[in-house]
C-alpha cells in the first residue's frame, strides 16, 4: 500500500474516481478542515449565530453556512437524529 493510500485510510478517506471522499459522506472536506482547526464538530460550530456571524467567524461565505446547515439537517432527518446533534 502506498503512503498516499495509507494516509487517506488513516483519515477516513477513500479514492473515488480521482477525488478523495470521506467515508461517511456527511461532511465536506472544508467541514472536516474546520473541525480539525477548531477542535469542535461542525454541528457545534453551526449551532449558534446568524449566517453572517458564522461566516465571518469561520472564514467562509454566508451561503456556504446555509448549504452546510441544510446538508446536515437533511441527513439528520433521513437518519432520525435531532437536527444539529453531534454524530458521536
Amino acid at each position: 500500500m502506498s503512503l498516499r493510500h495509507r494516509i487517506l485510510e488513516e483519515q477516513g478517506l477513500r479514492r473515488v474516481q480521482g477525488r478523495a471522499k470521506f467515508a461517511d459522506g456527511r461532511k465536506t472536506a472544508a467541514m472536516r478542515l474546520l473541525e480539525l482547526q477548531t477542535g469542535k464538530t461542525i454541528e457545534v460550530l453551526l449551532a449558534k449565530g446568524t449566517l453572517r456571524q458564522l461566516a465571518r467567524r469561520l472564514g467562509v461565505h454566508h451561503t456556504t453556512i446555509l448549504k452546510w446547515r441544510r446538508r446536515l439537517q437533511s441527513e439528520d432527518k433521513n437518519s432520525g437524529r435531532a437536527a444539529g446533534s453531534p454524530t458521536a
